[in-house]
């Protein structure tokens, strides 16, 4: 049995705080490493690592990064996960030994994963989701059509100076499997809670 404890990249402090010693802990997972600050990265790191203690910085550099609203943080580099820094500069070396890819996605949609499948991962990320769950909301009527019957559109295209106007047809209902849907409302706060919703 394994004693886990949970905790954020700042939060891990008080554990330090409370008086457990460098190396208490066998492994140290940061999760989502890609997307925290390099200087919250290093609190656990430098709180509990020593030359025995794993450490698994697991994350995506190619997704969203750390948010720096500060210009002179981001001159300075902070912008810059540590996972992506250590990725991008020095992993070239020691990818195949130290670095392990995930290219499986075993969520979403073939279609969906097309674009960033081949302009982010090289083309190395391969579409294993099951079928019956990432087709399974195709041609669902109750999400609406692309093109409903009773709002086709009247297009208009120009053959040799003159314009020609067709109608174009209702598409069938849900083909593809993304819905571009509009949603009214306002963003909120609670209190002095930094978060929208």
């Amino acid at each position: 049995s394994y004693n886990i404890i949970v905790t954020t990249c700042v939060t891990s402090a008080t554990l330090s705080d409370a008086g457990l010693p460098m190396g208490h802990f066998s492994y140290i997972f940061i999760d989502e490493a890609g997307q925290a600050l390099e200087p919250e990265t290093l609190i656990p790191i430098c709180s509990f690592k020593d030359d025995k203690t794993m450490l698994v910085l697991a994350g995506d550099p190619y997704q969203l990064g750390p948010i720096v609203r500060s210009y002179t943080s981001k001159t300075h580099g902070l912008q810059e996960s540590m996972l992506e820094r250590i990725w991008m500069r020095y992993a070239h070396d020691w990818k195949d030994r130290y670095a392990t890819k995930l290219r499986k996605n075993y969520r979403s949609h073939p279609a969906i994963l097309r674009l960033p499948r081949r302009y982010f991962y090289n083309d190395e990320l391969e579409p294993a989701a099951k079928a019956d769950i990432s087709y399974s909301m195709l041609h669902c009527k109750c999400l609406p059509s692309f093109v409903n019957k009773q709002d086709r559109k009247q297009q208009i295209t120009s053959e040799g100076g003159a314009d020609k106007i067709s109608i174009l047809p209702a598409a069938p209902h849900n083909i593809f499997p993304i819905v571009f849907h509009g949603v009214k409302g306002r963003d909120q706060r609670e209190g002095s809670s930094p978060s929208f919703f």
